[in-house]
């Protein structure tokens, strides 16, 4: 059983280590694709230099998030159902995040969706891996 549960931990993570490569570009490329600027050869304006802050920003995240969901999956395998389906959620709000660049009122609720994701996935990490986080008691030094 336990074979069972890490080859399907495994065949998760490799799942949405392929999202987030698919999310970047898709994100990336349908926003560049797409841009006025680049399809009319002509620097951007100061709207489309917000537009690239927030593709920016949000790739940045996203290529942050990618580094420590990797880092994270080594020590806690997702064998819980809901991180794994929290971690999709994630993948495509980013790919979501990189393509609605254009509207700018669109990127800080998506980012405090994405913030309450990591909220819910922290807390099921807790639950499932408990002694990882666990300390051990401090010594009295008598202070």
């Amino acid at each position: 059983m336990t074979h069972l549960l890490d080859e399907r931990a495994a065949n998760r993570a490799d799942l949405v280590k392929r999202l987030f490569a698919v999310a970047i570009s898709i994100g990336v490329g349908s926003t560049m694709v797409g841009a006025n600027w680049i399809q009319e050869a002509r620097p951007p304006n100061l709207a489309e230099f917000e537009q690239i802050a927030i593709v920016l920003i949000a790739l940045y995240a996203t290529v942050l998030s990618w580094d420590g969901y990797l880092s994270s999956i080594s020590k806690k395998p997702l064998i819980n159902r809901w991180r794994f389906a929290i971690d999709v959620a994630l993948v495509f709000t980013y790919m979501l995040l990189l393509v609605a660049s254009e509207n700018t009122a669109f990127s800080l609720p998506t980012f405090s969706v994405i913030f309450l994701l990591y909220f819910c996935w922290a807390v099921l990490s807790v639950i499932d891996f408990s002694s990882a986080y666990a300390t051990p008691h401090a010594h009295n030094s008598g202070l």
